[in-house]
């Protein structure tokens, strides 16, 4: 019994660790994105949020939208993505759809973000979230974390099925619907992306021609996470030694019940008469 308390205690304890380590590092990343993102916005470098790693130097959509009492600028990016594969690269490209808030209530999150092509055959479905906070949102698929709107998920047999609408819902309550026409002539990167891979046989590093390319910000957590998890380090070590030591040497000099002294007596009696 003693030691499967202390390999809970030990279990505990690593489970501990880990969230301290994870939460410590989330909270620097939101911290980072909260103060660098109400700059951004008040600057209207909305840029800045994009989370693709290349995105068009033009924009497709740039709109204000109402519903009921809420108010967005809503702005669309052609975007994209590549990836490094065994046999080469693969240019993933799309769409990045922005919404900033100006008036009204926040929406309620998450939501659902339905893209419908414009001939209804096809609609994907995506999760809205917020952004650190702030009153910025977009959408993500839920499985894969990706916040590009494919231009594959919207083509069948190789033809591209324009979109042209986006409805925003909430427990399949419509919140609003964000009218835009998306075409297979508003992707421009990968032309661009491919070419560059071609000549050059390296990813981008730098914008050119109409690409921007969004560098790696690099988050230092690391004073926070080791602050962090000394800490707590130092709170389990003095709670072990409180329960595994002090404890355990103090146990048993109290003084008994008298239930328990009450045997103690039965007992001496007992020993006694076998003498």
């Amino acid at each position: 019994m003693r030691f499967l308390r202390r390999f809970l205690f030990a279990l505990a304890a690593a489970m501990g660790l880990y969230l301290v380590f994870n939460m410590s590092h989330a909270y620097v990343v939101t911290t980072y994105l909260q103060s660098e993102g109400a700059q951004a916005i008040e600057r209207e470098d909305y840029a800045f949020f994009i989370s693709a790693r290349y995105h068009h130097q033009d924009l497709i959509v740039d709109d204000v939208v109402t519903f009921d009492d809420k108010t967005f600028v809503v702005k669309v990016y052609n975007v994209a993505n590549i990836m490094t594969l065994t046999e080469g690269y693969l240019v993933v490209e799309g769409f990045f759809v922005l919404m900033h808030q100006i008036e009204g209530e926040p929406l309620r999150e998450p939501f659902t973000a339905l893209v419908s092509s414009a001939d209804g055959e096809i609609e994907q479905r995506y999760m809205g979230i917020n952004l650190g906070g702030l009153p910025m949102y977009t959408f993500i698929i839920a499985e894969t974390q990706s916040t590009i709107i494919n231009k594959n998920l919207f083509t069948r047999e190789g033809v591209y099925y324009d979109i042209d609408q986006i409805t925003l819902q909430k427990d399949e309550e419509v919140m609003g619907v964000i009218h835009v026409f998306l075409q297979e002539s508003d992707l421009k990167l990968r032309e661009q992306l491919e070419g560059y891979l071609l000549e050059h046989d390296a990813t981008p590093r730098a914008s050119f021609g109409t690409v921007v390319y969004a560098p790696v910000i690099a988050i230092d957590s690391s004073p926070v996470v080791i602050r962090n998890v000394i800490i707590y380090l130092l709170a389990i070590l003095l709670l072990t030694i409180l329960l595994f030591y002090v404890k355990s040497k103090y146990m048993g000099r109290g003084k008994p019940t008298p239930g328990v002294q009450k045997d103690l007596e039965k007992l001496k009696h007992s020993n006694g008469q076998k003498r």
